[in-house]
């Protein structure tokens, strides 16, 4: 009982402060991995009181041993869809293969250590135990970033007097693509949801021009914006910009103190929580609004993304890592102390 009554306390604990990060920094890669703990605090509990019933327990058995299962081979099979992708599109080239065959890697290792439950336990299969763990750590920080992400999605943006930031992504023969197209989408429905509720919005689409484009991102895409039906005093270009940084610190720099707004930025749904990560680095009160992306572009762009958050805390990920890895090495000596 008492058991019980902590763990509800625990869940209720985790959910308050989920509630209090998803309001004082949205979008933090933190706040999923804080609200997966409130999941499987409360999951636990209930796994708890269902787990004796017949018939019933030995189903939640099961489903929580499938779910934990899932969870552990979300990164992994994330790493072989991005693989298949990669070589579909790109060619079967080293480069483009490796993050399936690091995948591939994994659920090998993972197969040989279910096959070896239940053996004798030799320094080799201490080891595979410390990587999977390492695994679980990195695929549990995934899952945080996904969930992060998916309630970043849901938030929606009141009308009222905005600037829209929206951040450039490549195009193509000089023109918009389509993910970038529905980026600029997405901030043209907030711009005519703001102006159909009496306020006036502006648009600053932003990106310079890269070593492959004709021209600059921002002119291309105020031209898209034009043809979208946005007047030219609406839209005001940042040409610029080369990384996501600049973006964000050009496009704010052109808006003078006279011209107080919401800043709310837009950018594609996979890219939102590192949009966010980089505003409160930059001390930015903004929103940031995901655009829908297409499903074979998402596998390649979400590691893209995870592993560009791991890299903004690279030394204590890797300490992170290397301690979880050494466990098992660590165990395997400590056994043969016995």
């Amino acid at each position: 009982m008492l058991a019980d009554m902590t763990g509800v306390l625990i869940t209720l604990v985790l959910l308050v402060g989920y509630a209090l990060l998803a309001r004082w920094r949205p979008g933090a890669w933190t706040n999923g991995l804080v609200l997966l703990c409130a999941v499987l605090a409360g999951a636990w509990v209930v796994f708890r009181q269902l787990v004796g019933i017949p018939v019933l327990g030995s189903v939640v058995v099961l489903v929580v041993a499938v779910a934990a299962a899932l969870g552990m081979l979300a990164l992994p099979v994330l790493l072989i869809a991005n693989g298949i992708t990669m070589a579909r599109k790109e060619g079967l080239r080293p480069a483009n293969m490796l993050s399936g065959l690091l995948g591939v890697a994994i659920v090998v290792l993972m197969t040989w250590l279910a096959v070896s439950l239940g053996q004798q336990l030799t320094g080799p299969l201490y080891l595979g135990f410390g990587a999977l763990l390492a695994v679980g750590w990195l695929s549990f920080g995934f899952l945080g970033f996904l969930a992060s992400g998916v309630a970043l999605g849901r938030r929606r943006c009141a009308p009222g007097p905005h600037h829209l930031v929206v951040l450039g992504a490549g195009l193509i023969n000089g023109r918009v693509p389509r993910l970038l197209g529905g980026r600029l989408d997405r901030a043209v429905d907030q711009w005519r949801a703001d102006r159909a509720a009496g306020y006036e919005s502006l648009i600053i689409p932003s990106g310079g021009q890269g070593s492959d484009e004709s021209r600059a991102e921002g002119d291309a895409m105020a031209e898209y914006l034009s043809e979208h039906g946005v007047p030219a005093g609406a839209i005001r270009i940042e040409d610029s910009a080369s990384t996501t940084a600049e973006n964000l610190r050009f496009s704010t720099e052109l808006v003078t103190a006279e011209e107080p707004a919401g800043l709310v930025v837009v950018t594609s749904s996979y890219h939102a929580v590192r949009a966010a990560d980089l505003c409160r680095r930059q001390r930015l009160q903004a929103q940031v609004l995901g655009a829908g992306t297409a499903r074979y572009f998402m596998p390649s762009a979400l590691l893209r993304e995870y592993v560009a958050l791991l890299a903004v805390h690279p030394w204590l990920n890797a300490v992170m890592v290397i301690l979880i890895l050494a466990s098992g090495p660590l165990a395997w000596w400590l056994s043969t102390m016995v």
